[in-house]
């Protein structure tokens, strides 16, 4: 996973490597640019969702030659040690998850949780694995292939782990690298 791009993000276009994506985010467009300006035209167009919120439509050709490796399944390093661990959480954090806040009808307090979603099971798995072992209240779901997501249907499963519990919340969100953009939004 590279800028946590989605497989289906990623594409072989002729002798190229095509990346697209949309994004509500203007700074993730600008970022976007930022990265892979020097390899190729990023083109950048706003449009509106089917919800009619605006977004920004990217995409950019690259050479196959420099970039195949983004076509290919890439198996994560072990997660053997907290730095390790901590690091692979924040950018999956910043990239495929959320922190989130919630007041369940019939409760009184919030509730806070850490998520992080992805349709490849040797992304979370790993993850997932690790907080276990490390005695973290976790649990991980699968949604499906086929299952409606909204207006579409998932093309493939689709994984996500939820780390719910307060003081394991607070710990994981301590924890995490510091200086990423969990941290600095």
């Amino acid at each position: 996973m590279v800028l946590g791009l989605h497989r289906r993000s990623v594409k072989r276009y002729r002798q190229q490597v095509l990346v697209a994506l949309g994004t509500p985010d203007p700074y993730l467009a600008l970022l976007f640019k930022e990265v892979f300006a020097k390899y190729g035209h990023v083109g950048v167009a706003p449009y509106r969702n089917s919800e009619n919120h605006y977004m920004w439509r990217l995409w950019v050709l690259l050479p196959l030659k420099s970039f195949q490796y983004l076509l290919e399944k890439r198996i994560p390093a072990p997660l053997n040690d907290d730095e390790k661990l901590y690091s692979a959480l924040s950018i999956t954090i910043d990239c495929e998850g959320s922190v989130y806040a919630q007041n369940p009808k019939g409760r009184r307090a919030a509730s806070f949780a850490v998520a992080f979603y992805n349709e490849k099971a040797y992304v979370i798995e790993p993850l997932y694995e690790t907080l276990k072992q490390r005695r973290y209240g976790v649990k991980l779901y699968t949604t499906p292939k086929g299952k409606e997501a909204g207006h579409d249907r998932y093309s493939n499963d689709y994984y996500h782990s939820i780390v719910h519990a307060k003081a394991h919340v607070k710990r994981l969100l301590e924890n995490v690298e510091p200086g990423s953009s969990t941290q600095a939004a």
